[in-house]
Formats: C-alpha cells, sequence, structure tokens
C-alpha cells in the first residue's frame, strides 16, 4: 500500500478527531499565535505529521474548512487538498504549482502561507 508523508493543523480540520484515523509520527505546537478561524480570532497550530493512504488523503476533502488546505508529498510529489478539491505538483518543477497557487489565493489564503513544505 502506498504511503505519503503530510502535516495536518488541527484547526483547519471540521473535526479534529479525524487525526486519529492516521499513524501521526510527529506532533507540533506553534509557539506564535495564527489565524484559527474566519472572526480573526489567535490561537497556536496544532500540527501532526501523518502517514496517509491515497484514500485517506482524498476522504479529507470534505473535512477541511474553507481557507485552509493540508498537504502530503512521496518522493517528489506533493498533493495539496482543500475543501471539495486537491492538486498534485511536483516539487522541484515550480512551473507546475501554478494552478494549486492560483486556487489557493482565489479562496483567501496568503501567498506565502502556501508553500508546501517537506521534510
Amino acid at each position: 500500500m502506498e504511503k505519503w508523508k503530510g502535516v495536518i493543523i488541527s484547526e483547519s480540520l471540521k473535526e479534529p478527531s479525524i487525526i486519529n484515523k492516521f499513524h501521526v509520527y510527529k506532533v507540533k505546537v506553534s509557539k506564535n499565535e495564527h489565524d484559527i478561524d474566519k472572526y480573526g480570532n489567535k490561537g497556536r497550530w496544532h500540527l501532526y505529521w501523518v502517514y496517509a493512504t491515497k484514500k485517506q488523503i482524498e476522504d479529507l476533502k470534505r473535512c477541511i474548512k474553507q481557507k485552509w488546505y493540508v498537504h502530503f508529498w512521496q518522493k517528489n510529489k506533493i498533493i495539496a487538498v482543500f475543501y471539495g478539491k486537491s492538486f498534485e505538483f511536483l516539487t522541484d518543477k515550480k512551473q507546475t504549482w501554478k494552478s494549486v497557487l492560483k486556487y489557493g489565493i482565489s479562496i483567501g489564503i496568503k501567498e506565502e502561507q502556501l508553500d508546501f513544505p517537506i521534510e
């Protein structure tokens, strides 16, 4: 079974307990306060590094809040998942990022937050 690594911010999920369905291998709570909802409230982010199957990744499309995303990677491939939509692109070919960046910006995500870091 093909496994992908990914990062899920629990604040990005409609129901954070969904993280329990994943194999979590690393956890971090941010030190700085970040936007946590559409009302401008600030708080710490809870980041979970997970292993996921392609099916688990696809299932997240229904679970992500508006104006958020999660992303997964495998070798030089990335999958970014937004509510109802996902994009596959290559880490080392920035021209493949155009549609995901355009979409993310169009739904109100700041361009600097569309960086898709991998380990």
